[in-house]
């Protein structure tokens, strides 16, 4: 590949993905299941002698033996219907009927007032899961996008400019989480998200080789054009520049993630 000379003069100061995909609104209203508000569970029915007791799957499994190791199938086919037979014959009549009785109690007691208390709160705990997904709204849509957040980098790993620009970020009303696992073999240095807009974008903070290494050029041109077909686009910034003037970085974010009143 030739690398375009006038490459660096592009980031006049920020250098943006173009593409024919749109900056697209990520959000998407949560639903959440029963079981996610917490709906509690009915009471497990126990186990009854009399009703199930016949050991059938230890049967199959030693008649199939049989063949393969007889006398150690045999009797333990018969020392199975024994313990099988004895277990039913010494259940107490009186204990069941117990069980059975605690049972039709819990299933009553769920029934009228555990699954009825929880209908009446489901809707205040509905409201506690939405006020915290919009509180923690960007780690929702990392996770949604298959992404992942890289924790305890090395600090010799954050490259110039990146805390300044990043600090300048979280000033504004934008949301920011540094070294974010995009793909397998590409983190980005930060991914900001207007909630008003509900747009993402990536933010890389680039040294001279992301514009004289021909073999970055090209990866970074297919990650920039990768995530643009999910309408999240990239911006960028010399690693000098976005030291020195972090504040500037900062508002083209803004600018790009800007909500736009439809004409």
């Amino acid at each position: 590949m030739q690398v375009d000379s006038n490459l660096k003069a592009k980031y006049n100061p920020a250098r943006i993905h173009q593409s024919q995909y749109s900056n697209a609104n990520h959000v998407t209203q949560p639903q959440f299941s029963d079981e996610e508000l917490g709906k509690p569970n009915p009471p497990l029915s126990p186990a009854l002698t009399d009703d199930n007791w016949m050991p059938i799957q230890g049967t199959i499994i030693l008649l199939f033996l049989i063949p393969f190791i007889p006398a150690f199938a045999l009797f333990g086919l018969i020392g199975l219907w024994v313990w099988a037979i004895f277990t039913r014959l010494s259940t107490d009549p009186n204990k069941i009927t117990a069980l059975k009785e605690k049972y039709n109690e819990a299933i009553k007691y769920y029934n009228e007032v555990e699954l009825p208390n929880w209908q009446k709160n489901k809707p205040f705990i509905l409201q506690e899961k939405l006020a915290d997904f919009n509180d923690n709204i960007l780690y929702y849509l990392i996770i949604q996008q298959g992404w992942y957040e890289e924790l305890d980098v090395d600090e010799k790993y954050i490259g110039m400019g990146e805390q300044e620009v990043f600090d300048a970020i979280c000033v504004e009303n934008i949301k920011a989480c540094r070294h974010v696992r995009v793909q397998d073999n590409y983190t980005a240095d930060i991914v900001c998200f207007n909630p008003k807009s509900g747009k993402l974008c990536v933010v890389e903070i680039d040294g001279k080789q992301h514009w004289e290494d021909p073999s970055q050029v090209n990866r970074d041109n297919q990650r920039m054009q990768d995530l643009a077909t999910k309408g999240i686009p990239t911006i960028r910034f010399i690693n000098f520049f976005a030291r020195e003037n972090s504040k500037v970085c900062a508002g083209h974010v803004e600018k790009l993630l800007a909500w736009h009143r439809p004409i």
